[in-house]
């Protein structure tokens, strides 16, 4: 799949190589040098408490290297351990 907008990538669901849900993508990191390259993900879970702002989001980061596989539906990285993923 090719990704048209940086956009296209915000809260699609992340899984791990086994298809575990690991959350969805909160944000995404660039870096320009003459064209934006995508650098890495901002992921986690988000629940009702976190949506009203009660409670901060569990969010991770890993870098797009770890990326498998872009799907229309989901981000599936390479790690099933989610070892790369880290607190941010």
């Amino acid at each position: 799949m090719v990704i048209q907008r940086l956009s296209d990538l915000l809260f699609r669901r992340v899984v791990d190589a086994d298809g575990k849900p690991l959350g969805h993508v909160f944000d995404v990191r660039c870096r320009a040098n003459g064209e934006c390259r995508v650098t890495e993900l901002i992921y986690g879970s988000r629940g009702l408490l976190e949506s009203v702002g009660l409670k901060e989001p569990d969010m991770k980061h890993v870098n797009w290297e770890q990326v498998l596989q872009v799907s229309e539906h989901e981000i599936k990285l390479r790690d099933s351990r989610d070892a790369n993923a880290r607190e941010h």
